[in-house]
């Protein structure tokens, strides 16, 4: 700490020639406010711990060295050095003494700097010598020191000091003087008071600086003495502030603890503090002194903790005078806390158990802007009509996934957006919108309403209005009496089959967005006036999803229509024979499929310089000007499909991404057709027929493409010339009959490789080896008579289709490597069926041990076809239940599948492996489990078994339990208590609608829980049923009624899948809790936007949305292997950065590159 010297006195080496004797006292000096504002370090003025604090609830008192120090304090812990207590923080400073050139110095009694012996010969009653300093200080002085110290003049004198003190403490107490003082000192010391704070924690010294060096001269406006309180008071032991815990961080105004594994608030002292974040933690109280230290607080985040009602004190947030934010989502919580202050203008309590809202449960909230009550138990039978009454300022009102039954009454005449989606609202009555005349935007999707039960009053005449979303109700005509000044309404995924006359007649300025896919319209119920009053004013329409046979009328009459959905009706074909003239120049997709084309002319595309996508698909096109591309600058996608064309066109543009040209008679790819397409990254040529003459030398020169298809082809080799950049390859359905060395050695990158339905007989040893990264093979429905050797060395191979060939023996060492060696990938997927070896009486490989670290040496009995030696001896005949059957070859198994059992037979203790699928088993005693301790895995699936059924405890006791198979059975709950032992759970097809929060605790090595074909709901994840099992890796909840995303996975997950349900948002940021996701699936949701970084995830390769209502595209990883988006509704293409013909001439390389990641290889 440096400290500045005061500026020189006038009286300084002028001093009384006789000076009163004075009593021993604590010397002042002035205190310059320049110093660091607060000294709180634990750390004295001498190199010794020291003991200054601020006191906790003691507003403006400090304590030093064990004392208490009330405001506005002074003293001196060593000569040289006066504190003062300023409003609960120390201040101190230093007074520098000037050179001094004597041959002799004494310091005066009661003064700080010495002065030349001569000029005080007069006094030596009343100095001090400098040999004496050492009394009045404490400090022992450096022998060295004392010969050469030099002679300095004297400061002012005790009595010249005492004259000037009344100026100075009237002064002092001048209220604007202060507060400037005080505000300086904060700016100055900020940095110096967060590395403080930093070395209280470290328990470090201060670092102090030689005086002599720093001596400054300088005056301030704050200059003065203080006067010394006559008495101290009772000394009280040092108290000193708490560090913060680990896991927190913090910056200079504030806090966070994000998953610190906290369970209380942590005690902060520091009135700078304006943010605090305590999200994630086991929080379960907030007393009424826990923000005590932190006055200042302006936001508060204790969302995911297990906070409830009562442990909130009364007046835990009343003393936060400035809160504007407070989070509190996923508690435990049934009220709103109370005396919240009235300074909140945000306050989020979604995802708890509120049941009330009573009158008084928002007062005084008069500034708030935004409630967000999502997720709880509120409905028109426990709010209050007056609860929102207080809220002269609300804005913006969330109460979806509650009970509500009707709109709310008394919302605020404030009140600008309202969302009720997810409730069960079956009416709209005439006096809900009454008073809430500035409101704009309301949500009411997935909830019970009908079209007469909207009131002809409730919403038409609002000034405001502009967006309605009504879908997933119970509409069957578009609802009439639609608010005047409306611009978007969705009707989406409702019954509707009819769109009244004159519906949108009186809407000013008009509807601009309508939204109606997803329903039953016919054409009988679009007549020639259902858009009137809309004609001149939709921008977007979308009918997709429907029943329509043909375009409706007067849909050529919206001028200003941009946006046109007809696709998934019954509407034929619009029998064009010519791409259509006038099309917009700023037209950026084209879709022309299902038509009648038979040629592409030079003046066809002529003006089209922004088109992206030209889709000409399923004609009877045969021929392409040679010149018909040149308009098109910026094309990335064309569509050639199901066409007649017996050649790649010519002159196509460089900037093309993708081409595919699928089902034509091309028989040539001729040299220098691909000339200069360096952002080529997709060629689709499969069902043409070409051979492998037909593939010119110097084809592929110069592009980098990364996905070939030439599937249906005669191909009878693997083509040798292909870009090496290639990382998936897929040459099915073709002639090839064999695998040679040297096939594979440009494809270095190569990751997924498709060669089905082929006629190779032999992969020769040694050709896989140039495809290190290969992650997927196909070779089903091939001659094969072995495992294609090489396969153990494939660190990285996960999929293996080998099923339909003529494999008649398989060994062990065919998939796994051996020795030392370890994959780096597990396997995913393995297929034999269809093989004359009879792979199901071989015992489970166990591939996992070869993946990673050790091998499980609880599990030494696995079969070895090569060798009997691994097989266990047993000196007494093999124990077997008489309806079951025991091979000696597996002498740990016993099989009793298909069987058509009712009961469990009893099971010999040796068992480790027990199959008693497909039988008509409805019960689960513990008798039959009496004598069994080892046994790894049940399998107990195709049975009746119901929940009641099973006795408590019968696989709690089964301490060696690793795989349990219930699926296929008539389970209504979940069967706990289980193991801890427990890896792998299987619980898909039964009717399990309930999973108790306890049901999965205990449970700490389970990787794998498919719950797949159930009837949950949301609800299951209340009591966050996942959060604890930290070995999780695979969580299958497909086929279920969830429409939320659950919560609080663990970080450990690999694969989740979600398909089948009803999910329509994922939340931001949501798997950035996942680090190690590799396997997305949720296709058959309701998706319809997704954050744009959604899936920016490292390690992701596979991911499924089809069969979405997705709009936009989305960021996709470089990773990804695996994509499938089909049946979407995506219409906006990635909009590239350039704006014109000069910027696009210099794009780069890795422009393209961001580009195709919105649109990556495998997008069909």
């Amino acid at each position: 700490m440096q400290h500045r010297a005061l500026g020189r006195s006038p009286w300084t080496g002028h001093r009384s020639p006789r000076a009163p004797a004075l009593e021993p006292r604590i010397p002042l000096i002035n205190i310059d406010d320049s110093v660091m504002g607060v000294f709180d370090s634990l750390v004295g003025l001498g190199e010794h711990e020291s003991t200054y604090s601020v006191l906790p609830g003691k507003k403006g008192q400090c304590t030093a060295n064990g004392m208490i120090m009330f405001d506005k304090a002074v003293w001196s812990p060593k000569p040289c050095v006066t504190c003062l207590c300023s409003k609960g923080e120390v201040i101190c400073d230093t007074t520098m003494c000037p050179p001094l050139k004597c041959p002799q110095t004494i310091t005066p009694a009661g003064e700080c700097c010495p002065v030349c012996s001569e000029t005080a010969s007069s006094l030596d009653s009343s100095i001090t010598s400098l040999d004496d300093i050492s009394e009045l200080s404490g400090d022992s002085p450096d022998p060295k020191d004392l010969d050469t110290t030099s002679v300095l003049p004297s400061a002012r004198t005790q009595v010249e000091k005492d004259e000037l003190l009344p100026t100075e403490v009237i002064d002092i107490r001048d209220k604007e003087g202060h507060r400037k003082g005080e505000k300086k000192r904060k700016r100055k010391g900020k940095k110096n008071r967060q590395r403080h704070k930093g070395r209280r924690r470290e328990k470090l010294p201060v670092p102090r600086t030689g005086a002599a060096r720093d001596v400054q001269y300088e005056s301030d406006e704050d200059d003065g003495a203080f006067r010394i309180p006559s008495h101290f008071p009772i000394p009280v032991p040092p108290i000193e502030a708490p560090p913060l815990p680990s896991g927190c961080s913090t910056t200079d105004t504030t806090v966070s603890c994000i998953n610190a594994k906290l369970t209380q608030i942590p005690p902060i002292s520091d009135p700078d503090l304006t943010s605090l974040d305590l999200t994630g933690n086991s929080i379960t109280t907030i007393s009424d002194e826990a923000f005590n230290g932190i006055p200042n607080l302006e936001w508060i985040d204790l969302s995911k903790n297990n906070i409830t009602s009562p442990g909130i004190g009364p007046k835990a947030f009343k003393i936060l005078k400035k809160l504007k934010r407070l989070y509190l989502d996923g508690n435990m919580l049934v009220l709103i806390p109370s005396e919240l202050p009235s300074t909140l203008e945000e306050i989020k309590i979604n995802d708890n158990q509120l049941h009330a809202i009573d009158e008084d449960g928002l007062k005084d909230l008069k500034n708030l802007v935004t409630l967000e009550l999502e997720g709880n138990k509120l409905s028109e039978a426990n709010v209050s009509p007056l609860a929102f009454y207080p809220l002269k300022s609300l804005c913006y009102l969330r109460l979806g996934r509650n009970k509500f039954r009707i709109i709310p009454q008394g919302l605020p005449a404030t009140l600008e957006e309202l969302y009720l989606e997810h409730n069960q609202i079956e009416e709209v009555s005439e006096i809900c919108f009454n008073h809430t005349r500035n409101i704009n935007i309301i949500g009411l999707k997935h909830n019970k309403l009908e079209e007469h039960r909207i009131a002809p009053l409730a919403w038409i005449n609002q000034e405001n209005l502009e967006s309605i979303d009504l879908s997933y109700n119970k509409l069957y005509h578009v609802p009439s009496y639609l608010p005047k000044s409306l611009l978007h309404l969705v009707l989406i995924g409702n019954q509707i089959e009819r769109i009244p006359g004159y519906v949108f007649g009186h809407m000013r300025p008009g509807l601009e967005y309508l939204y109606l896919s997803f329903n039953k319209l016919t054409d009988d119920g679009i007549d020639s006036v259902s858009f009137f009053g809309a004609y001149h004013s939709l921008r977007e329409l979308f009918l997709d999803h429907n029943e329509l046979k043909a375009v409706p009328f007067g849909i050529d009459e919206m001028r200003k229509l941009r946006f046109l959905r007809l696709n998934n009706n019954k509407i034929s074909n619009l029998s064009l024979t010519s791409i259509p003239r006038n099309i917009p120049p700023d037209t950026r997709m084209i879709d022309l499929q299902n038509n009648k084309i038979k040629e592409v002319k030079e003046n066809d595309l002529r003006g089209l310089t922004s088109l992206y996508a030209l889709a000409l698909n399923n004609n009877k096109i045969y021929k392409i000007h040679p010149k018909a591309f040149e308009p098109t600058k910026r094309l990335r996608r064309l569509y050639l499909s199901h066409n007649q064309l017996t050649e790649i066109p010519t002159n196509l543009p460089r900037t093309l991404a993708e081409l595919r040209i699928h089902a034509n008679k091309v028989k040539k790819i001729p040299k220098d057709v691909f000339k200069g397409m360096k952002s080529l990254h997709v060629l689709e040529m499969s069902a043409n027929p070409l051979n492998n003459d037909g593939i010119e030398p110097g084809a592929f020169e110069g592009v980098n493409i990364y996905h070939i298809r030439i599937a249906e082809a005669k191909l009878t080799s693997i083509p040798k010339d292909l870009p090496s950049s290639l990382l998936e390859l897929h040459l099915d359905d073709n002639k090839i009959t064999g695998i040679e060395l040297e096939d594979f050695n440009r494809y270095k990158d190569l990751q997924r490789l498709g060669l089905g339905n082929n006629k190779i007989k032999e992969v020769e040893n040694g050709s896989f080896a140039n495809i290190p990264s290969i992650r997927e093979i196909h070779l089903e429905k091939n001659k094969l008579k072995k495992v294609p050797p090489g396969l153990p060395e494939l660190k990285y191979l996960q999929v293996v289709f080998l099923h339909s060939n003529h494999i008649a023996k398989l060994g062990v060492n065919d998939f796994c490597p051996t020795g030392r060696r370890k994959k780096k990938a597990l396997y995913s997927g393995i297929s034999l069926f269809n093989n004359p070896v009879k792979y199901w009486e071989y015992e489970d490989y166990d591939f996992e041990d070869e993946y990673g670290g050790e091998s499980d040496h609880q599990v030494p009995y696995y079969f070895n076809p090569n060798t009997q030696a691994e097989v266990p001896h047993f000196p007494f005949p093999v124990e077997c239940a008489k309806e079951c059957f025991c091979p000696p070859a597996f002498p740990l198994s016993m099989y009793c599948d298909h069987r058509k059992l009712k009961t469990i037979p009893n099971i010999p203790s040796h068992v480790q492996q027990l199959y008693l699928q497909n039988n008509n088993i409805e019960a689960v005693p513990a008798g039959p489990f009496t004598n069994v301790t080892f046994v790894r895995e049940i399998n107990l699936s195709y049975n009746n078994i119901k929940f009641h059924m099973i006795d408590h405890g019968v696989f709690a006791k089964l301490s060696n339990l690793v795989q349990l198979h219930l699926q296929h059975n008539e389970l209504e709950e979940f069967p706990f208590p289980l193991p801890s032992s427990l890896e792998r759970l299987l619980l898909g097809f039964n009717k399990i609608s309930r999973l108790p929060g306890n049901a999965l605790q205990g449970l700490p090595n389970m990787t794998t829980l498919d719950l797949c074909n159930n009837l949950l709901d949301d609800s299951v994840f209340e009591e966050k049923p996942f959060s604890n099992m930290k070995n999780l890796m695979q969580l299958n909840l497909c086929n279920n009624k969830l429409q939320t995303m659950p919560p609080d996975l663990p970080p450990s997950l690999r694969h989740l899948s979600l398909e089948n349900n009803s999910i329509s948002h994922i939340p931001e940021n949501y798997f950035n809790r996942l680090p190690q996701i590799i396997a997305i699936r949720m296709s058959h949701n309701n998706l319809q936007n997704i954050p744009q970084n959604t899936f920016n995830l490292p390690n992701l390769l596979e991911l499924n949305l089809g069969h979405n209502k997705l709009k936009q595209v989305f960021y996709i990883p470089r990773s990804l292997q695996h994509l499938y988006i089909e049946d979407n509704e995506i219409e906006k293409e990635f909009q590239e950065a350039e704006d014109n013909q000069e910027t696009l001439n210099q794009e780069t390389e890795e422009d393209h590159e961001a580009e195709d990641s919105y649109f990556h290889p495998y997008y069909h």
